[in-house]
């Protein structure tokens, strides 16, 4: 993995980590990656590889959870099945 492509993923760890804890969501560090669990009981897991993966969740709840946190979900990149949801990590400044 390019040294670029590394620190995208560790500032969308640290993004996603100060938005949770702003919230009062608790989160933790995994060998999956940042693992965020939302007051609905979902889990919401951005990954090493760049993805965020939602579980748990009950219909809309996992998009207002990512938006919540910041992450941005690009259109058409949604990979749903009907355990879990998985999308590329995008993470902008503002809300």
């Amino acid at each position: 993995m390019a040294k670029l492509d590394q620190l995208k993923i560790e500032y969308a760890y640290a993004k996603t980590e100060v938005e949770a804890r702003n919230l009062g969501w608790l989160s933790e560090h995994t060998d999956a990656g940042l693992v965020v669990y939302c007051p609905s009981g979902g889990t919401l897991t951005v990954s090493k590889d760049g993805t965020c993966a939602t579980q748990g969740f009950t219909g809309g709840a996992c998009h207002e959870a990512r938006l919540q946190l910041g992450l941005q979900v690009e259109e058409g990149s949604i990979m749903e099945t009907a355990e879990a949801c998985q999308v590329p990590v995008a993470v902008y400044q503002g809300k």
